[in-house]
């Protein structure tokens, strides 16, 4: 009994050492603070874009409720993905603005813009957005078609095509110098004109050759023809004289093998 007496003692002994290190006192408090943040406002409305000139876009909505101010930023080719992506075109409590940051004549693919709306520094998780297409698409368009006109009227040598394609060229010549703004050193536009008179001129003196060369042909078709009726017994080159022009030949090539043939049956070979 005295055993079980002495180990009950030392159980307690042990027990009111240890414990105040491993208890924590009541009087220890702690302070935790807890924000919890839903949506605040939605997305602003009426979201339009107009175009004014090559540097300024109408912007206008409608304020969402609730909101105090309206955040709107916009990126080339694509919407920004957050607040802080692409720049910044306005941030205020209006409902409308002017975009006088853009420059749509020299802008190949589209501004996008997007709008959320701000209340004590949060922002909509939800937005407006739209876009505009920037003028250098047109210019694009009429450059491709011109091109492509040029090279098809060089490749088989058609006078229709090369007079088209000069014209093309002259239209965005045209174009070009609609947009020109002064200083002219500082705008693009102005470069791409003189191209633009540059490869009219160029196509212009093609357009001449082709044609000049197209009259050689029936020149030397029109002589084979002549050689052939009074010579009867000389082999007929204008077959091979169109088979030389389809594939590409010189002409001339022709012409001459049919001398040669000529003078050696003169000569008794």
């Amino acid at each position: 009994m005295f055993k079980h007496l002495k180990l009950i003692i030392a159980c307690l002994v042990i027990g009111v050492i240890f414990t105040p290190a491993l208890c924590v006192s009541a009087a220890t408090t702690a302070t935790v603070t807890i924000t919890a943040t839903g949506v605040v406002v939605g997305a602003p409305g009426g979201f339009t874009l107009t175009y004014i000139s090559d540097y300024e876009v109408g912007i206008d909505w409608t304020p969402a409720a609730g909101s105090t101010n309206t955040l709107i930023r916009a990126a080339t080719g694509r919407y920004p993905t957050s607040i802080t992506d692409g720049w910044l075109v306005y941030f205020g409590a209006g409902s409308t603005t002017i975009d006088t940051g853009v420059s749509l004549d020299e802008t190949a693919t589209g501004i996008y813009y997007r709008a959320w709306a701000e209340k004590a520094g949060a922002y909509s998780p939800f937005w407006a957005e739209d876009f505009i297409e920037g003028g250098g698409m047109t210019f694009i368009a009429f450059a491709a078609i011109a091109l492509g006109l040029t090279i098809g009227g060089f490749a088989i040598k058609r006078v229709s095509l090369v007079v088209g394609s000069a014209f093309g060229w002259l239209v965005l010549g045209g174009y070009s110098y609609s947009k020109i703004t002064a200083p002219f050193e500082s705008s693009i536009y102005f470069y791409l004109f003189l191209m633009c008179i540059a490869m009219v001129l160029a196509v212009a003196m093609e357009a001449v050759l082709v044609k000049r060369s197209m009259q050689d042909v029936l020149n030397e078709e029109q002589e084979i023809k002549r050689e052939n009726k009074l010579q009867p017994d000389i082999v007929d080159e204008s077959a091979i004289d169109r088979m030389r022009r389809k594939h590409g030949l010189p002409l001339s090539e022709a012409r001459r093998n049919n001398i040669e043939s000529r003078r050696a049956r003169k000569a008794g070979f």
